[in-house]
């Protein structure tokens, strides 16, 4: 998992366009790579820090470890699970548009082409763009929530969710097969990489050293834009100043 998440969907897009070729499935395989350390990280965590109470009764009366994750830590862990994993989608549609800047297609494709061509129009079209489709991900974030709370609708998300997979594949199918994926060309370009250079030890640390400062002082800066915007925008508060809060988000 610290491997997958450790590098960058970047670097793992820079790699697969190596071996399939321009278009969107090396951005699919480098955020699934990428994003499949972190969801892994955060389910454990999250599984963990639930009530063991009712899985270790299940399994005190003879159940299987895998029926007590199913039925004694599953259930509790669903809201938190399905919550994430659409804050994870909506980070993916974000990280799409980085894809686009290294030929992988999508409408960060065409935002790199506007940028580069100084049409200050274009960029702010697609800009607004994005602004609707992360929209998008929180109104099906507050859906599938709502979801959860009926037998009938909790029952119906993996069957839409399987949908959007198979309607996702169907789009995007005709341009993959013919990216040609050729994997001796991953061979050839991981092959570059070894060995690590050793002649450059000053610069990392100098590195290392800048780049703790900028994800603390970040973090920082975070947390406390954070604290204020969360109180507001949190669920149970309503009126104007949860929306705008929430639109500002």
């Amino acid at each position: 998992m610290v491997i997958l998440r450790g590098i960058p969907e970047i670097v793992w897009a820079l790699l697969l366009v190596r071996a399939v070729g321009l278009g969107s499935l090396p951005a699919v395989l480098a955020i699934g790579l990428a994003y499949g350390g972190m969801l892994a990280k955060v389910y454990a965590e999250i599984l963990e820090s639930q009530t063991p109470g009712l899985a270790s009764a299940l399994y005190l009366q003879g159940a299987s470890r895998w029926q007590c994750l199913l039925y004694g830590l599953w259930p509790q862990a669903l809201p938190e699970l399905l919550s994430y994993s659409v804050y994870r989608w909506e980070c993916a549609i974000r990280a799409s548009a980085v894809m686009g800047f290294v030929g992988a297609g999508g409408v960060g494709q065409l935002l790199d082409t506007s940028l580069k061509m100084l049409n200050g129009g274009e960029v702010s079209t697609l800009l607004l763009v994005f602004l609707l489709l992360v929209s998008l991900s929180e109104g099906v974030s507050q859906l599938s929530r709502l979801a959860l709370g009926r037998v009938a609708t909790t029952r119906m998300l993996p069957l839409m969710g399987l949908l959007a997979v198979a309607a996702s594949v169907l789009w995007l199918w005709p341009g993959w097969r013919d990216s040609g994926f050729d994997s001796s060309a991953i061979v050839r370009f991981a092959r570059d990489f070894f060995p690590p250079a050793s002649d450059m030890l000053a610069d990392i640390a100098h590195g290392v050293v800048e780049t703790l400062a900028m994800s603390g002082l970040g973090s920082v800066l975070a947390f406390m834009a954070g604290a204020v915007l969360a109180m507001p925008a949190a669920a149970g508060l309503v009126g104007l100043q949860s929306g705008s809060s929430r639109l500002l988000l």
